[in-house]
């Protein structure tokens, strides 16, 4: 489980995120979320989806 402080690079990317629609970050707490959470990233049509 990553039960650590956020570092410097993760605070680079949420601003990053907030200038650039095609970037996306999750947290990731435990290996179980490893998959579902890049599934939903490459998830097919998810580009259109946060356009609308």
């Amino acid at each position: 489980m990553t039960t650590r402080a956020h570092q410097s690079l993760w605070r680079e990317y949420e601003s990053i995120t907030h200038s650039h629609n095609n970037f996306a970050i999750q947290h990731i707490q435990s290996v179980e979320d490893i998959y579902p959470i890049f599934r939903e990233l490459f998830k097919k049509g998810r580009q259109q989806q946060n356009s609308a």
